[in-house]
């Protein structure tokens, strides 16, 4: 018995929108008054990877390029794409013709993560300067190239995870105000950094996640309206005393195993007292053992000056 046949359009497609693509389409199929439900959905999300013993590489391109065709021209709100891009069956010039299906449609949250080595290089260049475009996630792009402009007056939560950032130009004009005039969170996952010194320039950030592992790496923030940090790096990040007193939730670990057989030992150690006396107003903390290691070497390398 079908118990919402009788609902309108709208409501089944939001209905259906949260299920998996392969059972939204098998939905389609209950009668002729269904047909069309999957033509309005304001949800798209295909991962393949996830999927691999059920599709094909063909079948899946073959799915999400009749979702796309059959869709009735609505806003899309979410669109996920995790396609495995061999370069064969699913190719570059397939995926930015996906990507610029979502843009076209005013998307909002777009979540963007490519399998195997045939990655695309570029990315629609309309991407970067969407006017939508709300939450980004980007995963697993090493060979990214970046555009010359880049503005999103509208993004609030940005994510990368293992994307390639080639220089610091890019990079520190990248994380600045007049690229996210209006993000609130901000992830950075990355385990093959380029660069050597990242400095990130966002006033109006809230949220801030860095898992940077990468030896030697140089990171200045300068935020002064930060709630909440959760940072592990090589070494104590460089905070401005300022950037600290609005911190209610903090998350320091430091993961090189010889951080304390460095050349900058006093650097890094003052880097992470001054974390340590500037969280006048944190509610929450949490230091791992190294961070707390690099505090305990400066009062034990100055401990003549508290006699």
């Amino acid at each position: 018995m079908d118990r919402i046949g009788y609902l309108p359009d709208p409501v089944r497609s939001h209905i259906v929108s949260f299920l998996p693509m392969k059972d939204a389409f098998r939905s389609t199929i209950l009668s002729i008054g269904w047909r069309g439900i999957c033509s309005s959905l304001s949800k798209l999300e295909f991962t393949h990877q996830y999927h691999r013993d059920l599709f094909s590489r063909k079948t899946f391109k073959d799915l999400i390029e009749r979702t796309l065709y059959l869709h009735d021209g609505s806003d899309v709100q979410r669109f996920r794409l995790e396609p495995i891009v061999d370069g064969e069956t699913i190719c570059a010039h397939h995926v930015n013709a996906w990507i610029s299906f979502a843009l076209l449609h005013n998307i909002q949250d777009l979540e963007l993560r490519f399998w195997l080595s045939v990655k695309p290089e570029k990315l629609p260049c309309r991407l970067f300067t969407s006017s939508t475009l709300k939450v980004l996630s980007l995963s697993e792009m090493r060979s990214l190239k970046w555009p010359r402009i880049i503005k999103f007056p509208m993004l609030k939560t940005f994510r990368l995870k293992n994307v390639r950032l080639p220089d610091e130009i890019t990079a520190n004009k990248l994380f600045s105000s007049c690229t996210f005039p209006a993000l609130e969170d901000l992830s950075i996952r990355n385990w093959g950094f380029e660069i050597d010194t990242l400095s990130i320039c966002v006033p109006g950030l809230k949220c801030l996640e860095l898992l940077l592992p990468k030896k030697g790496l140089n990171l200045k923030v300068s935020i002064q309206n930060l709630r909440k940090i959760n940072y592990l790096g090589s070494v104590a990040p460089n905070f401005e005393s300022l950037n600290l007193l609005s911190l209610a939730n903090a998350n320091f670990q430091l993961s090189s195993p010889d951080t304390f057989f460095s050349n900058d030992t006093d650097g890094e150690s003052n880097s992470a007292s001054n974390i340590l006396l500037g969280l006048h107003n944190a509610e929450t903390l949490y230091f791992g053992c190294r961070f707390i290691e690099l505090c305990l070497i400066l009062i034990l390398t100055y401990s003549d000056l508290f006699d």
